[in-house]
C-alpha cells in the first residue's frame, strides 16, 4: 500500500518524469536521499516500472493514428495474442477489454498506404474474425490515466 508521500512522488513523476530530485524533494518538504530511496522503492516493487516520452505526433513522421478493436477467434488466446500484437512497432496501447472485441489497440503509421500493411500484420498473428478500424482526426488529451 502507498502511502501519501509515495502518492505525491508518482503523481509529480507523472506531471514530469525528467524532474530533478532536489526540485522534487523541494516541493515535498524532503530531503533529496529520501526521495532518492523512496523513487528507488518504487522501482524496485514494480510501481514505477519505466520513465517515457509522450510525443506530439504532428512533429514526427506518423500521420495515421488508428483505434484498433479485434474480434478474435475462440481458438486464440488472447493473452499471447495481446504480448505479440505489443510488439509490433506501430502499436502504441494494447489492452485486453470486455465486450464483441477481446482486444483494443492504438497505432501509427507512416501515412495510409501503411494502414494496410498494418492489418494485413495483425491478421497473422493468430485467428482474427474482425478488426473494426478508426482513424483518430483529433486528438485532445495524451496522457496516462490516472485512478481517481
Amino acid at each position: 500500500m502507498l502511502d501519501e508521500t509515495d502518492q505525491k512522488i508518482i503523481s509529480i513523476l507523472r506531471k514530469n518524469a525528467r524532474i530533478s530530485v532536489r526540485k522534487m524533494a523541494k516541493q515535498l518538504n524532503l530531503s533529496p536521499a529520501t526521495v532518492s530511496k523512496r523513487i528507488a522503492k518504487l522501482e524496485k516493487e514494480g510501481i514505477i516500472k519505466k520513465y517515457t516520452a509522450i510525443i506530439e505526433d504532428e512533429n514526427v513522421e506518423t500521420s495515421c493514428s488508428l483505434m484498433l478493436m479485434i474480434n478474435i477467434g475462440r481458438e486464440t488466446d488472447p493473452d499471447v495474442f495481446g504480448r505479440k500484437l505489443s510488439k509490433l512497432p506501430e502499436i502504441c496501447i494494447c489492452m485486453r477489454v470486455t465486450g464483441h472485441y477481446e482486444i483494443f489497440a492504438l497505432a501509427n503509421c507512416k501515412d495510409s498506404s501503411k494502414v494496410s500493411y498494418l492489418l494485413n500484420k495483425i491478421r497473422r498473428l493468430g485467428k482474427v474474425n474482425e478488426i473494426n478500424t478508426e482513424l483518430i482526426i483529433e486528438k485532445y488529451k495524451n496522457s496516462e490515466v490516472k485512478a481517481l
